[in-house]
Formats: C-alpha cells, structure tokens, sequence
C-alpha cells in the first residue's frame, strides 16, 4: 500500500496537467476541514488525490456540513455509503436524497441509471441526458421510421356535411340570380354616367342597390335598412352593346 501512492501520483501527473480548484460543493474528506484551505487541499491535483489514497477518510465530519435540502449522487460501482448517508440526511428535509449512479444487485445497470435520473427529475434537477446518445444526423436518422402510416383519419363519427339548398330561401327556388342591366333602359341610364380610368364601369353603389332589391324581394322585406358590401374586388366595365349581367 506504500507504494500504491507514489505510483498514483506519477500516473496522475501525466494526466492532470492543469490542476483546478474544488467548487464550494466539494466537501474534501481526505484533510481536515482546518485544513481546506491549504493549496494542497483546495486544487483538485496528484497530490491532492495521492494524499486521499494514503490518508483516512473523515467522512462523518465532511456529512455535517451537507445543507439540508441536498441531492447528494453517490458515483461509485455501488451505492457503499447509500445507507450512511440516507440516516445522515433523513432527518434534515423531507426534499434532500442520497442515490447511487450503480448498483450491482441490479439486473440492468443501464436501466438503473435510468431509474436514478428520473428520481433526479421528481426532486427538481435537470441533468444533461442527451449527453447519453449519440447526436442524431439532420434531418432525422436513417432508420427513423415514417410518419405517414401513423397518421390515419378518425371515421368513428358521421359528420352531416352541408348542402347547397341549405342556404336556399325558402320563397326562392334557386340560390343563384342573374340581373341584367340593359343601359338602353331609361331606367338604367343613369349608370353609363360613371366611368374609371376613362372606362364606364358599374358604380358600387348600383351594385349594392341590386342587391338590396333582390333581398328585399326574395325575403319580402319592405322596409328598407342600411346595407354594408364589403365583398367588392374588381369593377366590371359595361358597353351599349352587351349589357352587364351580375349572378
């Protein structure tokens, strides 16, 4: 065991070549809490972990200082101090949890480790799992199943679709009607009188007096009200010889 540490130390020389200072969340068990402090204890180095291997653990003063609403994850190939922290932390908040990242009385590790991160996310944390899978090619996986089959229309209800004759008045036969305006009409002379863009065209007000009239006449209507058309989009333009017809 003499020798365990000198090894250790030169292997991990090689490796961490830029030690970094422990997070105020690393409880150090391996000095005392007098000494965490020292440059020795505070940087995450060889030495640090070579003087861990060689020193005892003084594990029960480092579980004093756990707050008490702590999620504490134990990273070990199994869960050795699940039962020293769980009386440690029981009594200090119905919130703090000890788990174990393995256990090897488990049937699957995979499914374990599963198990622990939804216990994780029940108690508020957000760990980082699609660090767990490899990143998927865009747009989608090759074998990604299609959509399209999973996709089918719901015929367990009949919908009554509507008819044309459901918008039919009932004093009118047809939903269609055509009105021809003939400008030889002295009635009608009045609306060769309006021209656009040196054209003469139907005036939108003759359009929504027709339309008023058909009203009135198919819903034998006799008392005239304000009418509003708002459904105009293009302006027809009439001539002596064909008289505009509107359906």
């Amino acid at each position: 065991m003499e020798k365990a540490p000198v090894k250790c130390h030169t292997s991990l020389q090689k490796v961490i070549l830029e030690p970094k200072a422990r997070t105020s969340r690393w409880l150090s068990s391996a000095f005392p809490e007098a000494d965490w402090s020292t440059t020795e204890a505070r940087l995450a180095s060889a030495d640090y972990f070579s003087h861990n291997l060689r020193s005892p653990v003084q594990f029960r003063h480092v579980a004093g200082n756990i707050p008490d609403k702590a999620v504490t994850i134990e990273v070990s190939p199994h869960g050795v101090l699940q039962q020293f922290m769980q009386q440690t932390i029981s009594g200090a908040s119905a919130q703090a949890c000890s788990v174990s990242l393995m256990d090897h009385n488990s049937a699957s590790a995979l499914t374990h480790l599963y198990e622990v991160l939804g216990q994780l996310y029940v108690r508020g944390l957000h760990p980082d799992v699609k660090q767990l899978y490899p990143i998927p090619s865009l747009p989608a996986p090759r074998d990604t199943p299609f959509l399209g089959p999973a996709v089918q229309w719901d015929h367990s209800a009949d919908w009554r679709t509507p008819h044309f004759s459901d918008f039919i008045h009932k004093r009118c036969s047809s939903a269609q009607n055509t009105i021809k305006v003939d400008l030889l009409d002295p009635l009608n002379h009045h609306y060769s009188q309006y021209k656009f863009a040196g054209q003469t065209v139907f005036p939108l007000g003759g359009l929504i007096n027709l339309l008023a009239n058909e009203f009135y006449k198919q819903s034998g209507c006799t008392k005239r009200k304000t009418e509003h058309c708002s459904d105009v989009h293009s302006v027809m333009c009439i001539s002596y010889a064909n008289p505009w017809a509107s359906a």
